[in-house]
């Protein structure tokens, strides 16, 4: 079992239609932070011990960030969903949750 963070849109770097990201992505003093879902994300269920992959590095990553996500509906894209798809194939591999799997 592992658990994934999936980000908004707006987290992942689309800021096409609506850039500001909301209130709770405010950092302590007041400063927007593009991760602060991930660091809630990952403090509130460090202390489970299960195993957790945060996509949002892997989508803001990506070079053409606009081509992740559909824009009316916020869903990932095929291109989106194979970023992902690569991304938990890699997380499964490197932590050991799967292993001698062919890509």
């Amino acid at each position: 079992m592992f658990v994934p963070y999936s980000p908004t849109i707006q987290e992942a770097g689309r800021t096409v239609g609506r850039p500001k990201l909301p209130k709770n992505n405010q950092g302590r003093d007041g400063v927007l932070d593009r991760n602060a879902a991930s660091h809630r994300f990952q403090e509130a269920l460090s202390p489970l011990g299960v195993p957790m992959v945060d996509l949002q590095p892997v989508l803001f990553a990506q070079p053409d960030r606009a081509g992740t996500f559909f824009l009316r509906t916020v869903h990932l894209t095929p291109r989106g969903h194979e970023v992902v798809a690569h991304a938990l194939f890699d997380f499964l591999q490197s932590s050991g949750l799967a292993s001698s799997v062919p890509r």
